[in-house]
């Protein structure tokens, strides 16, 4: 909230950071609560009847399933948004000057928003490549696969 009116030049960048850490924040916390749940499963007793076990309890439920595609799919475009509003003042100004009160940018707001799509970037780039290593290898045939057969 400190920074919401600290970035005249494009002011959907403090936005952006606000409601994308948000979302992200929440996606997350559903991820955490789903894996919990689900460990909590694994550990019942194998005497228990499964008539005692809700239907179900294991798969997530087809609106649950709606949810979390709609969230995904609103973080992967307020990403794609995101980015344009970042990248689109390209270095502006710091400071707010006499001429041009308005084409500025807070210093840290705007270099958070730029290191943060770059660490997206480079996790991305990162998937990608070991993708494409373990990818090439099955291909290939390398050793490294026979063993783990």
């Amino acid at each position: 909230m400190q920074f919401l009116r600290d970035c005249p030049v494009e002011p959907h960048v403090p936005v952006y950071m606000l409601v994308g850490g948000s979302f992200g924040t929440l996606k997350m916390l559903w991820l955490i609560w789903r894996q919990v749940r689900s460990r909590r499963y694994e550990r019942l007793d194998l005497s228990t009847p499964v008539s005692n076990l809700d239907d179900g309890a294991l798969t997530p439920s087809a609106g649950t399933r709606v949810v979390s595609a709609a969230l995904s799919l609103f973080l992967v475009i307020w990403f794609a948004v995101g980015n344009y509003w970042v990248l689109h003042i390209a270095w502006p100004e710091y400071k707010p000057t006499m001429f041009e009160p308005d084409r500025w940018c807070h210093k840290t707001l705007y270099l958070f928003a730029v290191v943060h799509l770059i660490v997206i970037y480079s996790v991305l780039a990162l998937m990608l490549i070991v993708t494409l290593s373990l990818l090439c290898c099955q291909l290939v045939g390398c050793p490294l696969f026979l063993r783990y057969k």
